[in-house]
C-alpha cells in the first residue's frame, strides 16, 4: 500500500480508511461499497483517500493481504514453539487460530468472505499463505494418526473443519472467557484424542 513510507500523521490517516473499509466491506461486501462510501465514514475527502490508496482494489489487497499475514504469524509462532509433538503442535495452531479470530472478528470474516474478489496475482499470494496455516493443521493431523495419537482419518479434510470450527466458535457473538481452551479440546476431539488442553495452557 503506498501508505508505508510515509509520515506518523498520514499513517494514521490510512489506518482510520483502511478501518472504515473494513467495517463497510464486512457490512455490505466489496462491490456493495464504494468509494464515496469508505471516504464518508472515514470522513476524509475523496482525494484525501487516493492520495494514500491507488483505488478501491488495493484497499482491499492491503486489509486482506494484512490479515492473513497476523494469522500465518500467530500460527506459525505457536507450532514452532510447540515442538514435534503432534498433539501439542495441533493444540497450539487451534489455540493460536481461536485466539485471532476470536481478538480480529471483522477482519478474519472478510479475509475469508471477501477473497473471492482479489484479482490475480494478488488472490494466488494470500492464498498460498493461507495454504500454509492449513498445512500445520493438517501435518499435525497426520503426524498425530502415524504415531497412533490421533484416530481419525483424511487428514486434509479434518483440517478444514478444525479451522472451520475454531473460526466460527471463536468469532461468535457469545463467545466466553475460555473460548481458547473450548477450541483446543474440541479440535482434539475431531482428531480423535483423549487428551484434554488444561485451562489457561499454551
Amino acid at each position: 500500500m503506498r501508505a508505508q513510507g510515509r509520515s506518523p500523521g498520514a499513517a494514521g490517516t490510512a489506518q482510520v480508511i483502511a478501518d472504515a473499509a473494513t467495517r463497510l466491506f464486512h457490512d455490505r461486501g466489496y462491490h456493495g461499497t464504494s468509494v464515496r462510501d469508505i471516504a464518508r465514514e472515514a470522513d476524509v475527502g475523496i482525494a484525501t483517500l487516493f492520495h494514500h490508496y491507488d483505488s478501491k482494489m488495493e484497499l482491499l489487497r492491503g486489509i486482506v493481504d494484512a490479515e492473513v499475514d497476523g494469522l500465518l504469524a500467530d500460527v506459525d509462532g505457536a507450532v514452532a514453539a510447540a515442538g514435534k509433538d503432534p498433539t501439542a503442535r495441533l493444540g497450539a495452531a487451534a489455540r493460536a487460530y481461536a485466539r485471532h479470530h476470536h481478538e480480529r472478528p471483522l477482519e478474519s470474516a472478510l479475509a475469508t468472505s471477501e477473497l473471492r474478489s482479489l484479482e490475480p496475482p494478488a488472490r494466488d499470494e494470500i492464498e498460498g499463505k493461507r495454504a500454509r496455516v492449513h498445512r500445520h493443521v493438517s501435518c499435525a493431523l497426520a503426524d498425530g494418526i502415524a504415531s497412533g495419537a490421533f484416530s481419525c482419518d483424511r487428514p486434509d479434510e479434518t483440517a478444514y473443519a478444525v479451522e472451520a470450527m475454531c473460526a466460527a466458535v471463536a468469532s461468535g457473538d457469545a463467545v466466553s472467557h475460555d473460548v481458547e481452551d473450548l477450541c483446543v479440546r474440541m479440535a482434539f476431539r475431531v482428531a480423535g484424542s483423549h487428551r484434554v488442553a488444561p485451562a489457561g495452557s499454551g
